[in-house]
C-alpha cells in the first residue's frame, strides 16, 4: 500500500515557549458568514500564537472541508472550500484535506492539513474506541498537521519550522468535530509548552509498564493537545524526569530518567511497579528541566494502579529441555534460530543489538561471536549460505528534511545502506557492498545456491508522501548489481531451478503486477497484470516442479493498511498466468505470512491472523487445493496469545507451533518476567492431532527450528536457545 511516513498514533505538542497559557473558554467562538452545507456539518477552532489572536475556522461537510485561513469570519469565500484528496476513501468515511497556509501577522505557517480516520484497529486495545465505535460504527476522528514559523525554535521542516500534529487520541480522550460552534474543541498552535504523559496509562503491581510521554501544548476539549517533533528541535542528550509516589501507608517514590526517544514526538521508558505496593492511584510529576530553553512546565496527574489481570503461576517446564546455548545478549529476544546442514552448529541473533552468535549445538561452545552494527530492530534480517560459510546482514539509514517545490512542502530522503558479509568460522568481516549512489538496504533474500541476493531497497530524493520502495539484483560472485523496479512490494521468491524470481509491481496504492526475472539475463519472462484496485499482491512460493506459484492476494477499503477486508491464498500456473484456484479466509481476517514449507515442498502450513478463532491451514502446493483446518482453539487464547514461529520436522510427519501471550501494547517493551510461558504445540501432520504441548521458560519467544536429523527441537529463550529432546516423538492420542 502506499506508504505515508505519519506518526499518527505517537505525535507530539506545539507551540511557543511563555510560561503562562491563555484561558480558551474566552475565545469567542462566532463566524460571521457560513455557506449552505450539504449534510451535517463538524467545527473545530485553531487558534494561532501566545495569545490564541489568530483565529481558524473549520467546518468538515462530508468530502468537502471549509477553512477560514484569513481569520476573517466569512467561510463563503471559494478559496476556503477544499475537496478531500485523491487518496481519500469516501465509501469508508476517511478522508484527507491539505490546506496550505496560515498567515500569523509575519509568520507564515505552511502545510495545515486535516485527516480523518475509523480507528477501527484499536478497537480491541482501546475501550474509549471500542465505546464509541460500538455506539456509531460509523465515527470518525480527526488528526492534523502544521508546520509553524516559530522565533527563536528551529525544527526539522522547511525553513527550520517546527513540524506539529494532533493526534485522533491522547490521555485526554478522542479528537471528534463538533456539531455546533459553541461546543467546538479549540486546538492551540503556537501557545506555552508542556511536558505530560501521552496517552492513557494504568499501572499494573509487579508488572513493567512503557510509560510515554509528549511536549505541547493543550487545547479546549478531548484529543486536543497540539504536539511538537523534537527533532533538530530539542537536543540529544536532553531527558525528561518522572517522579511516581505509589499509594498505600509507608507509599514508596520512584524516579526515573526517560531516555528513549520514538516516532518523532514521544520520550519513553520502562517503569516497573513495585510488588509490594496497594492498589489505588499513584501521583506522576512529569518535568524537563534539562532543556531550558523550552521553558517547558511541568505537569502532575494521578494514575491508577491496579493488580494484575492474569497471576502469574510459573508452570514445570517440559522435562523434554535438554540444555540451552547462552547467548551474549544476556536477556536478548533470540531471532532467526538455524542449524548448519550438519546439524553440528547452531546460530541466532538478537532482534534488539544485532548480535550474531555461532555454538557448537552438542555441547554449547560458543564459537563465532559477530557484531553486525545493524542495530535494532534485527526481526531475523540476516541470512546464512546454504554451505555454512557466510552470513550476510543488510543496513540502512535515513535522513530527512522538509523542502518547498514549486509552492509545495516536500520531504527530501537521502538514504545510505550497505550488504555486510561475515565469514561465519572467525567471524571476519569479508567485504561491504552498496549502490552508487547510496540506497537503504533494509532486506536481503539469497538464492540457495549462492548465486544471487534481492535486496529491499528505499530510494532517495524529494517526495511528497513517503518514498519508493524498490528491489535490487546482485551477482554474489561479481558484485555487480541490477536495478529489477523502482516502486515495487519489497518481497521475492526464487523458483525451485534458481533461475526465476517472481516479484510484484506498485502503483501508488496497489499491485499492478507479477513479474517473472529471469536471472541470469535479468529480464521479465512473464507479466501477469494484477486489475483489482487497492490489493497487494505478492508470489511467496512455488511448487517442487515449478509449475505452480502460489502467494497472498489481499484486498482492502481504502488507502491505509488499516483498511483491509478480506485476503486469500491464491495459485498461478507459471507457464501461462492463469489463476487456478483462491482459497479463501474470513472476511476481516488474514493469514499470517510467509507459510512455512514443507520438507518434500509439496505442502505449506499457514495460521490465520486478527481472527477470533484461531486455526491452522494445511494446503497442497502441486494443486492449490486445501487440505485440513485445525482449531487451535484449545491450546490458543486468541484474545491474549499470537502464533510467534513454526517449523516442520525433517521428516515431514510433526509440525511445531510456538504460541504466546502478550498483553495489550507494543510487544517490544515487555519484559519477560512479566508474561505467561510460551507453549510449543506438536501436531501430527497426517491427522492434525495436536499430540503434546511443551510448556518453555519464561521469554520472549519469536523463532525455532528442528535439527536436521529431527531428534532436538530450538527454541528462543530470554537470551538462550532452549534445546528439547524429540528423540521420543510424542505419542498419538487417537
Amino acid at each position: 500500500m502506499k506508504s505515508v511516513i505519519l506518526c499518527l498514533l505517537a505525535v507530539s505538542f506545539c507551540g511557543t515557549s511563555p510560561a503562562s497559557a491563555i484561558d480558551l473558554t474566552q475565545v469567542p467562538r462566532t463566524i460571521n458568514k457560513e455557506p449552505a452545507y450539504q449534510g451535517d456539518p463538524k467545527y473545530a477552532l485553531l487558534v494561532f500564537g501566545p495569545e490564541a489572536t489568530t483565529r481558524v475556522w473549520l467546518v468538515h461537510d462530508g468530502d468537502t472541508l471549509y477553512a477560514d485561513l484569513n481569520g476573517n469570519g466569512d467561510l463563503t469565500e471559494p478559496s476556503e472550500r477544499f475537496a478531500a484528496n485523491e487518496s481519500s476513501n469516501p465509501d469508508d468515511g476517511t478522508y484527507r484535506f491539505d490546506l496550505g497556509e496560515v498567515q500569523e501577522g509575519d509568520r507564515r505557517h505552511q502545510r495545515l492539513s486535516v485527516y480523518t480516520t475509523n480507528l477501527q484497529h484499536l478497537i480491541h486495545s482501546d475501550s474509549r474506541v471500542k465505546s464509541k465505535l460500538t455506539k456509531d460504527p460509523k465515527t470518525r476522528f480527526y488528526s492534523l498537521h502544521i508546520n509553524l514559523e516559530m522565533t527563536g525554535n528551529h525544527g526539522q521542516a522547511a525553513d527550520g519550522r517546527v513540524e506539529c500534529r494532533v493526534s485522533p487520541l491522547d490521555r485526554t480522550g478522542l479528537l471528534l468535530f463538533s456539531g455546533t460552534p459553541e461546543d467546538a474543541p479549540i486546538i492551540h498552535f503556537g501557545g506555552p509548552w508542556q511536558i505530560a504523559l501521552y496517552d492513557q496509562t494504568t499501572l499494573t503491581i509487579g508488572r513493567q509498564k512503557e510509560v510515554y510521554l509528549g511536549v505541547g501544548t493543550p487545547g479546549l476539549g478531548p484529543g486536543t493537545t497540539a504536539y511538537v517533533e523534537y527533532r533538530k528541535l530539542i537536543p540529544e542528550g536532553l531527558f525528561p524526569k518522572v517522579q511516581i509516589t505509589f499509594p498505600g501507608d509507608n507509599a514508596d517514590t520512584t524516579e526515573h530518567v526517560f531516555r528513549k526517544r520514538c516516532c518523532y514526538v514521544n520520550f519513553h521508558d520502562g517503569v516497573r511497579v513495585p510488588t509490594e505496593i496497594q492498589a489505588g492511584e499513584a501521583t506522576v510529576t512529569v518535568s524537563f528541566d534539562e532543556w531550558l530553553a523550552g521553558n517547558v512546565a511541568p505537569t502532575t496527574h494521578l494514575v491508577k494502579v491496579v493488580e494484575p489481570e492474569v497471576k502469574i503461576t510459573l508452570e514445570p517446564v517440559s522435562s523434554r529441555l535438554k540444555f540451552s546455548l547462552t547467548h551474549p545478549v544476556r536477556d536478548g529476544k533470540l531471532v532467526g534460530i538455524a542449524y548448519s546442514p550438519d546439524g553440528k552448529q547452531i546460530l541466532a541473533g538478537d532482534d534488539m543489538t544485532g548480535v550474531i552468535q555461532v555454538w557448537n549445538a552438542e555441547t554449547g561452545e560458543q564459537l563465532t561471536t559477530i557484531e553486525t552494527g545493524h542495530g535494532w530492530p534485527f526481526d531475523g534480517n540476516f541470512h546464512h549460505s546454504l554451505d555454512w560459510t557466510t552470513v550476510v546482514v543488510p543496513k540502512s539509514e535515513s535522513h530527512y528534511e522538509q523542502v518547498e517545490v514549486d509552492g509545495k512542502v516536500m520531504q527530501r530522503w537521502t538514504f545510505e545502506g550497505e550488504i555486510r558479509e561475515w565469514d561465519l568460522a572467525t567471524g571476519q568481516l569479508l567485504r561491504t557492498l552498496h549502490h552508487d549512489p547510496p540506497r537503504g538496504i533494509f532486506g536481503i533474500n539469497p538464492s540457495k545456491d549462492g548465486r544471487f541476493w534481492v535486496t529491499g531497497e528505499k530510494v532517495s530524493g524529494t517526495y511528497e508522501h513517503g518514498w519508493p520502495l524498490s528491489l535490487s539484483l546482485w551477482n554474489v560472485e561479481t558484485g555487480r548489481v541490477q536495478v529489477l523496479c523502482e516502486n515495487c512490494i519489497p518481497e521475492s521468491v526464487y523458483s525451485p531451478d534458481q533461475n526465476t524470481l517472481a516479484i510484484s509491481n506498485l502503483d501508488e496504492s496497489s499491485t499492478t503486477s507479477i513479474d517473472l526475472i529471469d536471472l541470469q539475463s535479468g529480464r521479465e519472462t512473464l507479466t501477469i497484470p494484477i486489475s483489482e484496485s487497492r490489493t497487494v499482491a505478492v508470489v511467496t512460493g512455488f511448487s517442487p516442479n515449478g509449475h505452480l506459484m502460489y502467494g497472498r492476494f489481499e484486498e482492502y477499503e481504502g488507502e491505509s493498511s488499516r483498511s483491509f477486508k478480506r485476503a486469500f491464498m491464491k495459485f498461478w500456473e507459471v507457464a501461462t498466468g492463469r489463476e487456478i484456484s483462491a482459497i479463501p479466509i474470513q472476511e476481516r481476517e488474514n493469514f499470517s505470512w510467509p507459510p512455512v514449507v514443507s520438507p518434500s515442498g509439496e505442502q505449506i502450513a499457514v495460521t490465520n491472523w486478527y481472527g477470533e478463532s484461531p486455526k491452522l491451514f494445511f494446503i497442497n502446493v502441486t494443486n492449490g487445493q486445501l487440505i485440513r483446518t485445525i482449531d487451535l482453539s484449545s491450546v490458543v487464547a486468541r484474545k491474549a496469545s499470537t502464533v510467534r514461529a513454526s517449523s516442520y520436522s525433517p521428516d515431514g510427519q510433526w509440525i511445531a507451533i510456538l504460541t504466546h501471550d502478550f498483553p495489550k501494547g507494543d510487544p517490544r517493551y515487555v519484559a519477560a518476567v512479566d508474561l505467561l510461558q510460551p507453549r510449543i504445540h506438536l501436531i501430527h501432520v497426517a491427522t492434525g492431532e495436536i499430540c503434546e504441548t511443551i510448556i518453555s521458560p519464561q521469554a520472549i519467544a519469536q523463532s525455532l527450528t528442528f535439527s536436521p536429523d529431527g531428534k532436538t527441537l530450538a527454541s528462543g529463550g530470554n537470551g538462550q536457545v532452549l534445546m528439547w529432546d524429540l528423540s521420543t516423538p510424542p505419542t498419538l492420542k487417537r
